[in-house]
């Protein structure tokens, strides 16, 4: 489950990036996305966990005081929808055409 302050932190993402207010980098060999904001770097990345047999998203949180936050959602957890379109809607702001 994605705790409540995450999913605002998320949507409060998802409507910057869809308003090219923050721009992401898209490594697609490693199905990931990451940026720096507020002076955060901030990944996300699809992962599939062969043991649970589910496809998770991974949210990690590095602030500028070194901590680190990790938030591990499978696809049957909330917050996993919200995560999928900000890994959609992060990958279509590096796309070029």
């Amino acid at each position: 489950m994605l705790p409540n302050t995450i999913a605002n932190f998320v949507s409060q993402l998802v409507s910057e990036t869809q308003n090219g207010i923050i721009h992401w980098n898209y490594i697609s060999d490693e199905d990931k996305v990451w940026t720096h904001y507020q002076e955060m770097r901030i990944t996300l990345d699809y992962a599939f966990d062969y043991n649970m047999e589910v496809g998770v998203q991974r949210l990690s949180i590095i602030q500028n005081d070194g901590r680190h936050f990790f938030f591990p959602i499978s696809e049957y957890d909330s917050g996993y929808t919200l995560l999928k379109q900000l890994y959609n809607e992060a990958q279509a702001s590096n796309f070029k055409f």
